[in-house]
C-alpha cells in the first residue's frame, strides 16, 4: 500500500474534501460550455465504460490511444512519477498508468459524476491510495508548483475554446522542467472531410474558417476548438512545451461508428466481420494519414 502522505505534499494547503467520508478533493469548477455538454451527455465522460460497450467508437479507438501513450511513457520511471491525468474521466487511461505501474497519479475532472464512479471503482480495485482523485476545472488545479513529472490530457483542452491556453499554461505550471506531456486534440482536416461527408457545407466552411466543430448532429450551441497540426505546435511552443512526437487516431473508426448509428452499416454485419474491420484499423493506425484526432507527445523546456 502506498501511504498517503504523498497527496498532502502535492495539494494546496487550503485544498478540502468534497465531503466527508469521500476521497475527492475539491477544487474550482465553473460553469462552461464543456461542462454543459458532458453533464448533458447520458453517459457523461464514461469512458471507461463505454470501451466495454460492443461497437462504441470507445471501443474501437481507446486501443489505439493506449498503444501510443504506452510508447510516449515509455522511459519514464513509474515508480518515482507523478503523474496527471488532466480530464480523467472515469478512469479510462487512470486504469491504464495503474497497469503500467504508476503509483502516484493525479486524476482530475471538472465533472463530479464520472469521478464518483472512478472513486468506486479504485475501491473494489484497491488501488485508491494511489489515485488522488480532484474535482476541479483545468484552469485553476489545487496543486503546487512543478509537483509532476508527466501528465496527460487526452481530449480534454479543446472544451476549453477560448480558455484553452489558460489550460496549457496551468498544466506547465504544475509541470517539472523536462516533464512529458501527451494531449490530444481534434484535427482540422479531419473535421473537414467528416463535415462534408456528413453534415453540411457551412458545417464544413465553420470547420476551416471559424475553427469550431460540432458535438451533435444538426442545430447545437455545443460547437469546440479545431487545429491545424502547424498551428497546434506553435500554441504548444508558446505555452513552453516542445513537441517530440505524435501520433494520429485514423477517422476510419467515427465514420464507421455514425454509419452505424445512422443506419448506413448495419450492427449484425459490423459484428459479423469485426476481425476483418479491426485488421483494416490496425493497418490504418500504422499507416493511415487522415485523423480525426492527433496524440501529441511534448516536454517542458520552459
Amino acid at each position: 500500500m502506498i501511504e498517503d502522505n504523498w497527496k498532502y505534499e502535492v495539494l494546496k494547503e487550503e485544498t478540502a474534501l468534497l465531503e466527508s467520508g469521500s476521497s475527492i478533493y475539491l477544487g474550482v469548477v465553473n460553469d462552461s460550455l464543456g461542462l454543459e455538454f458532458h453533464k448533458k451527455m447520458p453517459k457523461g465522460a464514461a469512458l471507461r465504460e463505454l470501451e466495454k460497450s460492443h461497437l462504441h467508437l470507445s471501443y474501437w479507438d481507446t486501443p489505439y490511444y493506449k498503444e501510443a501513450i504506452e510508447k510516449f511513457l515509455l522511459k519514464v520511471d513509474k515508480e518515482k512519477t507523478v503523474i496527471a491525468d488532466i480530464g480523467c474521466g472515469d478512469g479510462r487511461f487512470t486504469d491504464l498508468l495503474l497497469r503500467l505501474g504508476f503509483n502516484k497519479i493525479i486524476a482530475t475532472d471538472i465533472d463530479i459524476k464520472p469521478l464518483l464512479s472512478l472513486e468506486a471503482h479504485l475501491r473494489e480495485t484497491g488501488d485508491l491510495d494511489k489515485v488522488l482523485l480532484i474535482n476541479s476545472g483545468v484552469e485553476c488545479l489545487p496543486l503546487k508548483n512543478n509537483i509532476c513529472n508527466a501528465a496527460l490530457a487526452i481530449s480534454v483542452l479543446y472544451y476549453l475554446n477560448e480558455n484553452y491556453q489558460k489550460g496549457l499554461a496551468e498544466i506547465n505550471r504544475i509541470l517539472n522542467k523536462d516533464s512529458i506531456f501527451i494531449n490530444s486534440e481534434p484535427n482540422l482536416e479531419g473535421a473537414l472531410y467528416r463535415s462534408l461527408f456528413f453534415e453540411t457545407l457551412s458545417d464544413v466552411f465553420e470547420n476551416y474558417f471559424e475553427e469550431l466543430f460540432k458535438e451533435e448532429k444538426g442545430d447545437t450551441p455545443f460547437k469546440f476548438r479545431l487545429f491545424a497540426e502547424n498551428e497546434i505546435i506553435k500554441i504548444l511552443g508558446d505555452n513552453g512545451f516542445e513537441v517530440e512526437d505524435s501520433h494520429g487516431i485514423s477517422l476510419f473508426q467515427s465514420i464507421v461508428r455514425i454509419m452505424m448509428v445512422r443506419e448506413k452499416l448495419k450492427e449484425e454485419d459490423l459484428t459479423k466481420n469485426e476481425g476483418k474491420i479491426r485488421e483494416i484499423m490496425n493497418f490504418l493506425n500504422e499507416s493511415g494519414k487522415l485523423y480525426r484526432n492527433i496524440i501529441w507527445q511534448s516536454r517542458k523546456i520552459n
